[in-house]
């Protein structure tokens, strides 16, 4: 009886263990169905995704090959980017040309002694010296060459001018003859915007010897009117009824003020007596704005050039012909009233001196003079009262 169970349980438990392992068995299948199916779900995802993109693609390539303005703007684009890579290699290729030509002619102007070719050695070499000044160098583009600035050449040809006015002999020129030797060394410039520059700067940044800028100008408006640039003669002085100075001889007392009235828009810039006279003379403003005060000591008739600038960059030129009447104020007098009124402002200060020191001359650290006359002399560092001096009134 007890075997028979045995053999049951066994028999049981073989029938529990084949179940189990066809349950295993169709897990399995069912896993690997369920796997191919995504796989299969898959790739026909991606084959459905190309064939869109396929189509797309034939569309867009169908639409474009009969749309006009896309096959414009598509060749465009190529053409502009055909032309841009062109365009550098010409540029390239121009300055490699241009380089090469450079180099070409910086050999042969060496070799002809018209260049010298660079070197590190050129570093150490003395410079050449300074030719300002140099009364041989008169040609004008050589002494561009020479000085460089134009400030340098308009100093250089004021010399040269001064220079042949204070010669000695035959080739010393009278003042019409110096002025016009002056502005040949312009006229004669290559360049004319570096010769307008020049006689721009001639006077307010180089000074003046003897001939005035005013004199310059109205000679080469006279002869060369073409060549100043922005210079014009205009009248632009009036007096205090409005009344222009220029256009008429005018006679006026020695001695008196004569008011010069101008526009608020100038700037007073020069002033001359042609010929250089020196009458004795104060040209300065006036108390009021657009007013200057014109005052001559002696007497003669006299042509005068005043210069003013405009806002605009015009130098206008105004020219004035006058004629002083009167007594002249002798400078002969008024040098003697003032060396009397020195000497004896002199004198009184001699005296309180002399007093001070008898009185206490230890107060100067020096000791009165002895029986031989020795004058005492005093240590002591001079007061602001002690330094005084008389400015003549008349110069």
């Amino acid at each position: 009886m007890k075997r028979s169970q045995d053999a049951e349980r066994a028999d049981r438990v073989q029938e529990i263990n084949a179940e189990e392992k066809d349950i295993r068995a169709d897990l399995e299948v069912e896993a690997e169905e369920i796997r191919l199916g995504q796989e299969r779900a898959h790739t026909a995802d991606i084959e459905e995704e190309a064939r869109r993109h396929a189509h797309g693609e034939r569309e867009e390539a169908r639409v474009r090959d009969h749309d006009p303005l896309r096959q414009e703007d598509a060749f465009r684009v190529t053409a502009a980017c055909f032309d841009e890579e062109g365009r550098h290699k010409r540029k390239r290729r121009e300055q490699d040309e241009d380089s090469e030509e450079a180099n070409r002619a910086g050999e042969a102007a060496a070799k002809r002694g018209f260049a010298r070719r660079e070197s590190s050695a050129r570093y150490f070499e003395v410079p050449p010296a300074d030719r300002l000044g140099d009364l041989s160098l008169v040609d004008p583009d050589e002494a561009k060459r020479q000085l460089g600035p134009s400030v340098r050449f308009a100093q250089h040809a004021m010399i040269l001018a001064h220079a042949r006015m204070t010669n000695e002999g035959e080739t010393r020129l009278d003042r019409a003859e110096a002025i016009r030797f002056l502005a040949s060394l312009y006229t004669g410039l290559s360049d004319r915007a570096y010769a307008n520059k020049a006689l721009r700067e001639f006077g307010p940044a180089t000074g003046i010897l003897d001939i005035y800028p005013l004199e310059l100008f109205d000679h080469l408006l006279r002869f060369v009117p073409g060549f100043c640039q922005k210079v014009r003669p205009a009248p632009f002085l009036t007096t205090q009824d409005e009344t222009p100075m220029s256009g008429k001889h005018r006679t006026l007392p020695v001695g008196d003020v004569v008011h010069l009235r101008y526009a608020d828009g100038l700037r007073i810039r020069g002033f001359c007596i042609e010929g250089g006279a020196r009458p004795g003379y104060v040209f300065e403003p006036g108390p009021e704005r657009g007013d200057y005060e014109l005052t001559v000591q002696n007497p003669g008739t006299f042509r005068i050039l005043i210069s003013a600038i405009q806002r605009d960059g015009w130098l206008l030129i105004d020219d004035l012909e006058c004629t002083f009447e009167g007594d002249p104020a002798p400078p002969e007098a008024s040098n003697s009233e003032a060396e009397a009124e020195a000497k004896a402002t002199t004198d009184a200060e001699a005296s309180e001196a002399a007093a001070s020191d008898a009185a206490a001359p230890e107060a100067f650290n020096a000791t009165p003079s002895d029986s031989t006359g020795a004058t005492a002399v005093s240590t002591e560092t001079p007061t602001e009262a002690d330094i005084k001096f008389t400015i003549p009134r008349y110069v």
